[in-house]
């Protein structure tokens, strides 16, 4: 699996004082390989080849973990920073439940968290984001859109958003496909299921994501989208590479969930 990450990015996560350059040459020793190094815009860009069965090395903070072992052996001082799975989450009040989920066989999302965002305001993301994603290789959409994408690129986690207005009778099911079930997806393109896949359908029987793979572009997320539903799913490995290939649409979600990244 080919990345870009940024040297910023990493060093979000690792202290260290050697070069970018000195940096890549040791990781590509015994870790994930850096095959190419170059300068732009002020930052340095990573081409990196995340090693197939370290799916959590694929992402900025899985190679600043890797980094930090690696380096360590060598006698070079380093220190961890920003351990995601350190941080606590606060505990909130619990609020009305605006929506349902129905999954129909757990094996198909062994994991699935969802959460409502309201009154959300969509518009260009900060210089700072979309910098960092245009280095990456990945195109700014919005503000929403972007940090999801962020977020994927910094922890190795895909995320999804909905426009919750969208969403009809604000009721999901999330299924296997049926032969010959068709979705238009956020890429405009309309792909005919060959059956199996995993899907959501919302409250009015249209399907609104092509899970794991890319969303659909009924409950796109948009600049007059109000309310969010976030997703924070995991998904059955062999189902998502079967319909990505199927389909040819390689995504950088559809790469991650195809190795199966810890739960």
């Amino acid at each position: 699996m080919d990345i870009k990450l940024t040297n910023s990015a990493i060093r979000r996560f690792l202290k260290t004082e050697i070069s970018p350059e000195e940096f890549a040459e040791k990781i590509s020793l015994c870790g994930p390989t850096f095959d190419r190094l170059y300068k732009k815009g002020g930052d340095y860009v990573f081409e990196i080849e995340a090693i197939t069965n370290r799916v959590d090395t694929a992402c900025a903070y899985g190679v600043a973990r890797e980094g930090n072992a690696i380096l360590n052996q060598m006698g070079i001082p380093t220190e961890l920073v920003g351990n995601p799975y350190e941080q606590q989450i606060n505990a909130h009040e619990s609020l009305p439940k605006i929506f349902n989920i129905k999954i129909s066989d757990p094996g198909l999302a062994p994991r699935f968290t969802a959460v409502s965002l309201k009154n959300v305001k969509i518009g260009k993301s900060d210089k700072d984001v979309s910098t960092l994603l245009e280095l990456c290789g990945e195109r700014p959409i919005n503000n929403a859109v972007d940090i999801t994408n962020e977020l994927t690129m910094l922890y190795g986690c895909p995320l999804h958003i909905f426009d919750l207005d969208k969403i009809e009778k604000k009721h999901l099911i999330l299924r296997e496909s049926k032969s010959g079930e068709t979705i238009t997806l956020l890429d405009g393109s309309k792909n005919k299921l060959s059956g199996g896949d995993i899907i959501i359908e919302d409250g009015g029987g249209k399907l609104i994501d092509l899970c794991g793979v890319m969303g659909g572009k009924k409950a796109e997320v948009d600049e007059n989208t109000k309310n969010i539903l976030l997703i924070v799913p995991m998904y059955h490995p062999r189902k998502i590479r079967k319909t990505s290939l199927f389909l040819q649409k390689r995504t950088i979600a559809s790469q991650i969930y195809e190795k199966q990244p810890d739960i």
